[in-house]
């Protein structure tokens, strides 16, 4: 499903005829982390403008409903339960419903491609377009359908971080369709979405607790936000990542993806060596044509440019947060950390991030064409280079 040979950048059409690249993640994955390298290697990324949005990158889904993404994506998991779905197991109103949405996106986003080239001044420098939505994971297998031979980057973060990110409401949005059974059993009184992740919050470092009640009493921790928090990122990334393998492999006559890749977004703020093989990994993905100079010259200026920048130090300090939530009730021995644990372990261990704890390790199949491969690459040529603007 990675080969290469796969992946058809259609080059002989204009760019809005070209299948896209999407980009989607948990909501605080570090999916915008990933589009300034898309960014960097041409591919042109929408984006809606307004309020926070020029930072993130994201686009609202206002082309499919006046609400946006919510109402979109919930009729379609109330239906499946799960993000692994085939359109066909909806039924036949909601999946008709859902894809005339989804071709309507599609056509009003390649008018926004044609519309946005217009205004640059050198067009040529882009290859593909693409667009990023972090609850667009729960929809790759309209994608699939809608803009046949894309390719999808599914951003991943350790869970346990996820488990003390701010960043919740997906959890009061899908939970419930996700795991009805779990839903249904909470008393009414607390079906609401302040009651599944509550208002307010306080930090203990990097990490976000619930632990502030209401009507000014004392502090008192609630694990249960947490607890949905960690096994909502378990079952969305094991189900997204199974999804997206089986389609890339699906027969390209019908519904598709060119390539589907699991990114984790710790491998762009740690080494070089993980840097180099994310970025490498991307880029046969999505730019199969560039020869190693080129790809070693894109990723080196990324890496420079990055790595010098000062938010690279406090994007760091943003992951391995989960270790300052636990410590003040048990540490990694105590009820809060397990009941974390147990929610998260089996997608910890699919991408890697117990490989402390004699988990498998996590690997592109890029590694050895990392920083080293890229050393004697010299008199590259100067790069438009995208420096990303806002910090988690």
């Amino acid at each position: 499903a990675s080969e290469k040979t796969r992946i058809n950048l259609h080059l002989e059409k204009p760019l809005w005829e070209r299948p896209p690249v999407i980009v989607g993640g948990t909501d605080g994955s570090g999916t915008r982390g990933c589009v300034t390298l898309l960014l960097s290697q041409g591919v042109l990324m929408l984006s809606d403008a307004g309020g926070a949005s020029d930072c993130q990158y994201d686009v609202h889904g206002k082309e499919m409903h006046r609400e946006g993404w919510p109402p979109v994506v919930t009729a379609v998991l109330k239906e499946t339960s799960r993000a692994d779905y085939s359109p066909d197991s909806l039924s036949p109103q909601t999946q008709k419903q859902t894809m005339a949405m989804v071709q309507r996106m599609a056509d009003k986003f390649r008018t926004r491609v044609q519309q946005k080239l217009k205004k640059e001044e050198d067009p040529s420098h882009y290859v593909r377009w693409g667009f990023k939505a972090p609850v667009s994971m729960y929809m790759v297998p309209f994608w699939a359908a809608a803009f046949p031979g894309c390719s999808f980057l599914h951003v991943v973060r350790d869970g346990r971080d996820m488990s003390f990110h701010w960043l919740q409401s997906p959890v009061k949005r899908y939970w419930p369709a996700l795991f009805p059974q779990h839903f249904s059993a909470l008393p009414p009184s607390q079906r609401g979405g302040s009651s599944l992740i509550p208002d307010h919050g306080s930090y203990q470092g990097k990490a976000y607790i619930y632990d502030v009640p209401r009507l000014g009493a004392a502090k008192e921790l609630n694990m249960a936000p947490h607890f949905r928090i960690a096994e909502l990122w378990e079952k969305s990334n094991i189900e997204v990542n199974r999804v997206g393998k089986r389609l890339a492999e699906a027969d390209p006559s019908g519904a598709h993806l060119a390539s589907f890749l699991t990114v984790r977004s710790e491998d762009f703020v740690t080494t070089e060596t993980r840097f180099y093989a994310a970025s490498r990994a991307i880029m046969n993905a999505i730019r199969p044509e560039l020869s190693l100079k080129e790809t070693c010259c894109l990723v080196t200026a990324h890496w420079q440019a990055e790595h010098s920048s000062a938010g690279w130090a406090k994007n760091m300090q943003n992951y391995g947060k989960w270790k300052l939530g636990v410590a003040p009730y048990g540490g990694t021995g105590g009820t809060f950390y397990s009941g974390i644990h147990e929610r998260t372990v089996n997608a910890l261990k699919q991408f890697g991030y117990l490989e402390d704890a004699g988990g498998s390790a996590w690997s592109y199949g890029t590694e050895e064409d990392g920083a080293g491969s890229c050393a004697a690459v010299t008199e590259c040529p100067a790069r438009k280079h995208h420096k990303q603007k806002c910090l988690d």
